[in-house]
């Protein structure tokens, strides 16, 4: 096989680095060469937001003094690959940015520590660690990946107060207050779309309490066309925003007022307790709501005619 790398030596201080070999053997934890070529992220990566500033100071970390932290790598059965194993999918990419921009053979393998496959759902878990070990998730990542531990774990029609200790037995550690915030995420805040990555604790608590107190002004049999109203006022509001995801900032107060806008158009009776404060109160009609209008074949809205003119000329409807 090729010889191991000077670089990769030194910035491990000479560890006793062995090559990697697909059909081979290796003891537990032992630390090894692979190639890029014969190594794989794992795809179910639970951090998919990437932080543009650190991603460039962890390359330019690589490009002056190599991977010094070996990554873990496993290999699933029956298959020749290596796989990540826990983290390490970022210092894998900026290695493979790294080999094809500069084509230097210093970043053709990485340093990987070897560990015993398990399961697919250990991967997971020792990925959800690991990221939320070593840089902070963004809540939206976290939230989906909690959401991928449920499902995978057979677990997601349990109370918030069991999924807590359910994911304590598998070493994940999250209470059940933050489980609401994210299982509130994952259900109603999906019509976010690329947006949700901007996504904070704070906008979630908002966002939830808008929607428990709008739920509250329902009459019975409405809650599914609430639901549909709600999605396509986020939906609209998000398509005002700015394309740049990256540069587009998610403010949760205007949301929030644009659905409360929305919403009081077809509710004039309870204006005064949808803005329950004068701050709250819109100014005019044309601040800066977002109107949903529905196509015209659908059904006639299931909330009660106004019994006072509109606020706007389009209406939010609620239909079934």
């Amino acid at each position: 096989g090729s010889s191991i790398n000077h670089g990769l030596r030194q910035s491990l201080n000479a560890v006793n680095l062995t090559q990697g070999n697909p059909h081979g053997e290796y003891r537990h934890d032992r630390i090894i060469l692979v190639q890029l070529s014969e190594i794989d992220s794992f795809e179910r990566n639970p951090r998919r937001k990437r932080n543009a500033e650190d991603w460039h100071e962890l390359k330019e970390s690589i490009r002056a003094r190599g991977v010094e932290n070996p990554i873990k790598v496993t290999q699933r059965p029956g298959s020749s690959r290596y796989v990540v194993a826990a983290g390490g999918n970022s210092r894998l990419g900026v290695m493979k940015e790294l080999h094809q921009e500069t084509q230097q053979d210093r970043f053709a393998a990485i340093p990987a520590q070897f560990v015993a496959y398990k399961s697919e759902l250990e991967l997971l878990v020792q990925h959800i660690i690991e990221n939320e070990q070593r840089y902070e998730m963004s809540f939206w990542d976290k939230a989906c990946a909690l959401q991928s531990l449920a499902e995978d774990m057979g677990i997601s029609n349990l109370s918030l107060r069991e999924l807590s200790d359910k994911f304590l037995e598998v070493g994940v550690v999250v209470s059940h207050a933050k489980l609401g915030e994210f299982s509130f995420a994952t259900t109603k805040l999906k019509a976010l779309g690329d947006h949700s990555i901007n996504l904070s604790s704070q906008k979630a608590i908002d966002l939830r309490k808008s929607y428990n107190d709008l739920s509250k002004l329902l009459d019975k049999g409405e809650q599914d066309s609430f639901d549909k109203f709600w999605d396509e006022t986020i939906k609209n509001h998000v398509d005002a925003l700015s394309t740049d995801i990256q540069q587009s900032e998610l403010n949760a107060a205007q949301l929030v007022s644009s659905i409360k806008k929305n919403f009081a158009l077809n509710r004039p009776e309870h204006h005064d307790l949808i803005f329950k404060s004068k701050t709250e109160k819109p100014k005019n009609a044309s601040e800066t709501s977002v109107t949903v209008s529905l196509s015209a074949h659908q059904e006639p809205s299931l909330l009660r005619e106004p019994s006072s003119p509109p606020l706007a000329e389009s209406t939010a409807q609620l239909s079934p």
